[in-house]
This record gives structure tokens, C-alpha cells and sequence, in this order.
């Protein structure tokens, strides 16, 4: 595994999304109560930001149309059937860092 820095945690607001641009990649950084995760930071159903989306409920939800996705395993809600499973990849915070390995 390779980690690379993506952002300090400072960035991401708590109960919050950010968006990371990692070695060309565009992830989008999700900061829950005590855990950190890293998704693919686009939308497969009409290519937003997702660092610019939203939690709620504990989803991830897209600024466009609102699909819905699992921080931890980026599974789509089955209610927002327009949109697909994304890509999540493993974090560590380290020093106050986020690293992500893509």
C-alpha cells in the first residue's frame, strides 16, 4: 500500500465532506463523528463533485440530484437507483493528516 496525503483533518468539517484532488484524482473526503472514509470523488450518474456533497443520515449525498451513497463501502441507496456503487479507498490520519491509498 502507498499512501499519499490528501488533506488535514482540520479541513474536513466534523460530521462534514471535503474534496481532495490526489495525484490527479478527485476524492471526496467524509469526516464522521470519530472516522474518516475516502470515496471516488465523482459521481457515476452525472459526474459531480462529490466533495461537494452533503451528509445525511450518514450518507454521502451528491449536490446535483441527491443520490445517496455508504461512506464506508460505497454502496449507492437502492432508493436513488439512478446512480451506482463508487470506488472507496483505505485511509489512515496520521499527525492530524489524512492519507489515502488509491
Amino acid at each position: 500500500m502507498t499512501f499519499e496525503k490528501a488533506l488535514r483533518l482540520d479541513d474536513v468539517p466534523v460530521r462534514g465532506v471535503a474534496r481532495a484532488n490526489v495525484n490527479g484524482k478527485h476524492v471526496a473526503i467524509v469526516r464522521s463523528e470519530d472516522r474518516v472514509f475516502a470515496l471516488h470523488g465523482v459521481c457515476p450518474h452525472e459526474a459531480a463533485p462529490l466533495g461537494d456533497g452533503s451528509l445525511d443520515g450518514g450518507e454521502l449525498v451528491c449536490p446535483l440530484h441527491e443520490g445517496r451513497f455508504d461512506p464506508e463501502t460505497g454502496k449507492a441507496n437502492p432508493e436513488t437507483d439512478w446512480v451506482s456503487d463508487i470506488r472507496t479507498y483505505p485511509v489512515q490520519v496520521k499527525d492530524g493528516e489524512i492519507w489515502i491509498d488509491l
